[in-house]
């Protein structure tokens, strides 16, 4: 298998939300978590034929490829628990955010100590041609039009891409996405959430 130019791996196909959730805990002082238990405690799934050479189960379904929001909800909380039982995860859908105040709150949640990323139609929003589910990491910038993502996935270090927030929104409503969030509980209350 091919690796990263750091002597590490690729990651698998559909592992985006487990390179996430690994950056996360590398961010907030959890270097050492195993990335193929990682993506199978989380419930990766692949497509039929993949290359896939950590076995995660294959998924006919392109819908429930990788990690759904549902599993994610599921499975993350125990993996963190595990590490620190004050550590949390949550999943704030856009339409859940009042007002569109998306980069009030992703600066407030990183203010706070949050790692945060964003579920989005990679397609959509970098012009490829299929649908396809995404989450990258992402932080604020100093001009509140635009953010940047940085895909843990791709590479390492992470590959950074500045986009703007108008941009951005669709790509995420398309897929009916959202913040992905992990941090210390106080990290994660936020204000203009409905939910």
């Amino acid at each position: 298998m091919a690796n990263n130019g750091n002597g590490q791996s690729r990651w698998p196909p559909h592992c985006c939300v487990p390179a996430f959730a690994a950056a996360a805990l590398r961010i907030l002082g959890y270097p050492d978590f195993a990335r193929k238990e990682l993506a199978r405690r989380l419930g990766t799934c692949v497509e039929p034929g993949a290359v896939n050479p950590w076995g995660l189960p294959a998924e006919d379904d392109p819908e429930k490829r990788g990690v759904t929001v549902a599993r994610a909800q599921e499975r993350l909380p125990e993996v963190l628990a595990e590490l620190d039982l004050s550590l949390r995860f949550r999943h704030v859908r856009f339409n859940e955010i009042e007002f569109g105040l998306y980069a009030e709150v992703l600066e407030q949640a990183t203010r706070q100590g949050a790692v945060v990323g964003v579920g989005f139609d990679y397609a959509r929003l970098f012009d490829a041609s299929a649908e396809v589910r995404h989450v990258a990491r992402m932080e604020p910038l100093p001009d509140d039009q635009k953010v940047r993502l940085l895909d843990d996935y791709a590479t390492s270090p992470a590959q950074e891409a500045t986009v703007k927030w108008l941009d951005l929104e669709p790509a995420v409503r398309a897929v009916d996405d959202g913040f992905w969030m992990i941090g210390y509980s106080g990290a994660l209350d936020l204000s203009f959430v409905s939910v």
